[in-house]
């Protein structure tokens, strides 16, 4: 697990008060996460790694993976 995937489940972990979370999660369906948890989720990363996330690319977050692979695109971006 690197540095970013690691920081990722942690700002996935506060944001849904779970004690384990897996990429493959879903953040409604496994995490019980709602709008609100997912645009606060949103605002951490935008923090954390400096990007920015778009409403619609809130919206297409489905699980904790998609969240990853899109901090990472971004990162990439950024280079």
């Amino acid at each position: 697990m690197n540095e970013i995937e690691k920081k990722v489940i942690e700002i996935v972990k506060e944001n849904c008060s779970c004690e384990k979370v897996v990429l493959s999660d879903n953040l409604r369906n496994d995490l019980g996460m709602d709008s609100l948890d997912i645009m606060s989720l949103a605002m951490e990363i935008e923090f954390e790694f400096g990007i920015q996330v778009l409403e619609y690319e809130v919206e297409s977050m489905k699980t904790v993976e998609d969240v990853l692979s899109y901090v990472v695109a971004e990162k990439k971006l950024l280079r």
